[in-house]
């Protein structure tokens, strides 16, 4: 891996691990921030479309409780000067039982 690559590439896991944080904070405008006008984020196979649709995702998903997102096993690939990442994720919430598992 060129010096090159491996910077994106950290720059890339930065940003799924802002993603993370930012969300688990309720910080809707710092979580907005990090996509582009015209990023698309697939959750469970569904597109959102452009910032305005993620806004929405976000904005409905911030209504529910804060919980912690977990994420690993990332892969980042590169094809000229757009990467695409895949990462396993866990989504856990404290409940009065304990930690539950959310999603993943």
């Amino acid at each position: 891996m060129s010096q090159d690559n491996a910077a994106a590439e950290f720059a890339v896991r930065r940003t799924i691990t802002r993603y993370a944080h930012t969300m688990d904070a309720r910080q809707v405008d710092e979580n907005l921030a990090l996509y582009t006008d015209d990023a698309v984020l697939t959750l469970n196979g569904t597109p959102y479309n452009g910032r305005d649709a993620i806004r929405g995702w976000v904005m409905e998903l911030a209504k529910s409780p804060a919980g912690i997102h977990m994420t690993g096993n990332t892969i980042v690939d590169f094809v000229g000067d757009k990467a695409h990442a895949v990462s396993d994720f866990l989504y856990v919430r404290k409940s009065p039982e304990g930690w539950k598992v959310i999603a993943a």
